[in-house]
Order: structure tokens, then C-alpha cells, then sequence
């Protein structure tokens, strides 16, 4: 902060000692933002460059009768570091938030598919062990008659391994006498338990209407 003043064709600046001593004023040779603060009319805020590469917020008030001008001018990266450390701080912790947020979720993912797949083995095994100590023999079937299951009570009565005959049609462990008899009755249990699930599907849909 100080005072410029136009002597002919040159600038005097009057400003604060050196020292930090506000109350005491001394002659300080002209700078650029003394002749600034000379050239703006009126009352200026602006932003400046100058050639020594810092950037000045100055504000300047001239007199109307006398050639003077007080002006006020700070350097802009001493204004504006703070607010930009804190925008980088609040920026990199909004990054780690982020990173944090996202790893935990991945995690809960991962363990949610892993107890998942843990429980499915564990069924998977039980249903094992039930079906193969089963003294009957089970072949479990889909819709196209392929073999999905088959218990080794099965593997003993029709003298395949499971190994050879899962995805093949079960048809094809039937003598053909048979063929038909077997067909039609698997024909008739897919259409029971189709017309089970319709029934059970339309009692859904009525209780939900109600």
C-alpha cells in the first residue's frame, strides 16, 4: 500500500517503511505499480503481470484535483495459495473417500459372491451324498430328457458311468420297447408340474390384485 504521485514526468512513491514500522512513511523509488496506479481513472480493482513474472491484485483511488493515488496492491499467489492448498487437500481426500468407498464395495462384493459359492457347494455336496447313498436308482432329467444327474445305484442297474451318459437323452439308455412308455410318461409329469406352477403363478397374481 502506498502513495504515488506524479512529479512532471516522473513518479514518486511514498509507502510504509521498511521493517514493518506502519506509522513511519518513506520515499520509495517508482515501480510499475506506482505508474498503474497513476494511469487508472478513478477508482480501479484489477488483476496485473508484471515482467518480473508475479501477478498483483491492485486497487487504486485517485484524486480528483491533485495528481496522487493511493493504491493497494498485494501479490495474487500469496492471496490465492491457501484457498488452492485447501482445494488440493479437499480434492485428494475427496479422491481417497472415493478409492475407499470403492474397495470396500468390491470387497462386500467378493465376499457376498464367495458365501454365496461356498453355500452352493454345500448344498451341492449334500445333494450328492443323498442321491449316490440312495439305495434306488435316480436319473434326474431337464426339459429334452438329457441326463443331468445320475446316482450310482443307476450306474449299476444300466451299466454306463455317469461320466458317459450326462447330456445324453435318456432315451437312449431305454430299449426301444420301451421308448414310448417312457416318453409319454415323462410327457405327462413336465405337463403336471407346468399346469402346478401356472396354478401356483395365478393364485400369486390374484392375491396381489386382492
Amino acid at each position: 500500500a502506498g502513495l504515488a504521485i506524479a512529479v512532471g514526468d516522473s513518479t514518486v512513491g511514498i509507502e510504509p517503511c521498511p521493517g514493518g514500522n506502519t506509522t513511519t512513511l518513506c520515499v520509495a523509488p517508482a515501480s510499475p505499480l506506482q505508474r498503474l496506479a497513476l494511469s487508472a481513472d478513478s477508482v480501479r480493482d484489477d488483476s496485473y503481470l508484471l515482467s518480473n513474472g508475479h501477478r498483483y491484485l491492485l486497487g487504486t483511488r485517485r484524486a480528483e484535483s491533485l495528481p496522487w493515488s493511493v493504491y493497494f496492491a498485494v501479490d495474487e499467489e500469496a492471496v490465492y495459495a491457501p484457498m488452492r492448498e485447501r482445494l488440493r487437500f479437499e480434492g485428494l481426500l475427496l479422491l481417497g473417500m472415493i478409492v475407499a468407498g470403492g474397495l470396500a464395495i468390491y470387497a462386500y462384493d467378493r465376499s457376498t459372491n464367495l458365501r454365496q459359492l461356498t453355500e452352493r457347494a454345500q448344498t451341492e455336496a449334500r445333494f450328492s451324498t443323498i442321491v449316490n447313498t440312495a439305495m434306488d436308482a435316480i436319473i434326474i432329467v431337464d426339459a429334452q430328457y438329457r441326463i443331468s444327474v445320475v446316482n450310482v445305484a443307476a450306474e449299476s442297474m444300466f451299466g454306463y458311468e455317469s461320466r458317459d451318459v450326462v447330456g445324453r437323452s435318456v432315451l437312449d439308455l431305454i430299449p426301444d420297447a420301451a421308448k414310448d412308455e417312457l416318453r409319454r410318461a415323462l410327457e405327462q409329469t413336465l405337463l403336471a408340474r407346468a399346469q402346478r406352477l401356472d396354478r401356483k403363478s395365478t393364485r400369486l397374481n390374484s392375491s396381489h390384485i386382492t
